[in-house]
């Protein structure tokens, strides 16, 4: 099988033992090809790129964000989506069952790629022309989320525990916000994502 490890190296709990650790476990029973991300929306290019070049898997290393743009770049071609978390919390990893531990959910994703069925399509949500896996926030959520991207370098060190002065501060500052409208569509626009050991209720 062929599979893109796209690699975050910003990310919370990527570091360069691990790195190698991970792709030389992949490479044991597959063709691995390393790709690291530089900048933002990078990883959706690298996987846009993956899903033309018909790679099987794109596995991403990283955190919720580097999925989420992994995601956007896959989201209706044939190329599956999977996860090794590197973040510093991986809602979407430890969603679908992976441990937390990034070596360690490197062995449930290889049982995983060895067990026919394995892949299934998930449901994704959209969002001012981007594409979402569980989460999409508005108002004072997503000031805190664009206060802490742009801090980046501390976020890495301090991991959850920045983002509570800066939600303090967002509130502080916080304005009244235009309405929402809401609609629900539902297209075959979805990667196929790999997954232990739980099913995705979609």
């Amino acid at each position: 099988m062929r599979l893109l490890l796209l690699v975050n190296t910003s990310a919370s709990s990527v570091t360069p033992r691990a790195r190698v650790v991970i792709q030389k476990a992949l490479a044991a029973d597959h063709d691995v090809h390393v790709a690291e991300t530089s900048r933002r929306g990078h990883a959706t290019r690298l996987a846009l790129g993956a899903a033309a070049d018909d790679v099987d898997v794109v596995v991403v290393l990283g955190g919720d964000g580097t999925l989420n743009e992994a995601a956007n770049g896959l989201a209706g071609t044939g190329t599956a989506l999977a996860v090794v978390p590197g973040g510093s919390t991986n809602v979407f990893a430890r969603t679908i069952g992976f441990v937390n531990d990034p070596i360690e959910a490197t062995g449930q994703l290889l049982a995983a790629l060895n067990r026919p069925g394995s892949t299934r399509r998930i449901g994704l949500g959209s969002m001012n022309g981007r594409y979402f896996l569980f989460n999409a926030g508005v108002g004072l959520d997503a000031a805190v989320i664009a206060r802490v991207d742009r801090r980046r370098t501390l976020k890495r060190w301090a991991g959850s525990a920045e983002s509570l002065p800066i939600a303090a501060a967002a509130l502080l500052q916080a304005r009244p916000l235009p309405s929402l409208t809401w609609q629900e569509e539902f297209r075959e626009t979805s990667p196929r994502t790999i997954r232990e050991p739980i099913t995705l209720r979609t």
